[in-house]
């Protein structure tokens, strides 16, 4: 599922890098594999740290 950084685009989805900040790229609230595929379409673009938080919800 989507996280609240990211928007709908035909059957993908964007993300647009407007600041640095941390972004919300995916909700998921199964325990299972998934793939997730980034593709810069800037030159230089960096990407420096990827986190997976559990859902905070999910003891509630």
């Amino acid at each position: 599922m989507r996280g609240e950084d990211v928007s709908p685009v035909e059957e993908t989805a964007r993300l647009t890098i407007a600041t640095p900040r941390a972004y919300h790229l995916v909700t998921n609230p199964d325990l299972d594999w998934h793939e997730l595929r980034l593709r810069a379409t800037t030159p230089g673009f960096a990407l420096y740290v990827l986190n997976f938080i559990p859902d905070a919800a999910e003891g509630e």
